[in-house]
């Protein structure tokens, strides 16, 4: 499998545990991946993008217009990481409606085969009253689309190994409401 992810958000999304929970389920399944972040500003709150291959690629970063995927945890930041995707690639973003998206930039998306799946991961999120899981909840999300490479078991197993006991079960319940498989009361 040769796949290439941008995640990108702000500071505080735990974008970067995103991608180690991403980069550990795909090397289960045996692949090579290597990666890379950037931090706009050092603070929480800053622009925070992380480039992820999955494959035999020789350099972390991603080329503008060769990513698969991208991930966006906070959807102010696709406008700036946008010309990151390939043509025929997924957006996968936090994000109610895509109203937000001018219509002509949605045109362009659409011409070039772009696919967008948005979901209001961050409110998921505040009904758990942890809006730090609002990275798993889109995980979740994406892993119930066919077209995305990364096992559900695989993840699961990952989040399993990886988080922290007092987060775990958290974790995997941000994680099964992305799928669709767990259903959040009304606040």
């Amino acid at each position: 499998m040769d796949l290439q992810v941008l995640l990108c958000g702000v500071g505080g999304q735990g974008i970067l545990f995103a991608t180690r929970i991403l980069s550990e389920a795909a090397m289960r399944s045996g692949q090579q991946v290597i990666g890379s972040e950037t931090h706009g500003m050092s603070q929480r709150g800053g622009s925070v993008t992380s480039h992820m291959k999955v494959g035999d690629y020789r350099g972390p970063l991603i080329r503008r217009g060769d990513a698969d995927v991208i991930f966006c945890f906070e959807k102010g930041e696709i406008f700036g990481n946008l010309t990151f995707l390939k043509p025929g690639g997924t957006i996968y973003i936090d994000a109610p409606d895509l109203d937000f998206i001018p219509k002509n930039v949605l045109s362009l998306l659409d011409e070039k085969g772009m696919t967008i799946h948005h979901m209001d991961a961050s409110v998921q999120a505040m009904k758990m009253k942890a809006p730090l899981v609002l990275n798993l909840i889109l995980i979740g999300f994406a892993a119930r689309h066919e077209d995305f490479l990364i096992s559900e078991e695989d993840l699961v197993e990952v989040i399993t190994s990886v988080s922290p006991v007092k987060f775990k079960e958290m974790n995997l319940k941000a994680f099964h409401i992305g799928l669709g498989k767990h259903i959040l009361e009304e606040l």
